[in-house]
């Protein structure tokens, strides 16, 4: 999570910022986003795309997973639901073979599949990892 504070605070600075204005910007309150840089908090998917798109990064950037940034243009992220059943489809798995070998619960996965809720960061990260992949891809807004 720190690195995540670290690139966010940073981002913030050299856009000359601060919590409040980018909290306007994005159509979040100002105390999510000061939860975010005080590390009480990580984002659900749909606010770290916000954040992403808003700096032009990439996810994995913008969380400390990628010391580069390697935005080279993004598609609009499909929602969630759509991404993770096509996620579990390329697996091959069942979706409770899915849940243990990517570490998530198995209520999250039918909240998400129902579209209920969206994944927060450790989720994805999990899920990254899973399919040795970027997070961008797992949210599906790597092209």
């Amino acid at each position: 999570m720190s690195q995540f504070v670290e690139v966010l605070s940073g981002l913030i600075q050299e856009n000359g910022l601060n919590a409040y204005t980018l909290s306007k910007k994005l159509n979040l309150s100002d105390t999510t986003i000061t939860r975010y840089l005080n590390g009480e908090r990580l984002p659900t998917r749909g606010t770290l795309v916000k954040l992403a798109d808003y700096f032009n990064c990439t996810t994995d950037y913008l969380l400390g997973l990628d010391g580069e940034d390697r935005a080279n243009g993004f598609v609009t992220a499909p929602p969630f639901d759509e991404r993770i059943k096509f996620l579990i489809e390329k697996s091959g798995l069942s979706k409770r073979q899915f849940c243990i070998k990517c570490k998530i619960s198995e209520g999250s996965l039918y909240c998400w599949l129902q579209g209920r809720g969206e994944p927060y960061v450790d989720a994805l990260i999990k899920l990254a990892a899973f399919f040795n992949s970027s997070v961008d891809y797992v949210i599906g807004r790597e092209k």
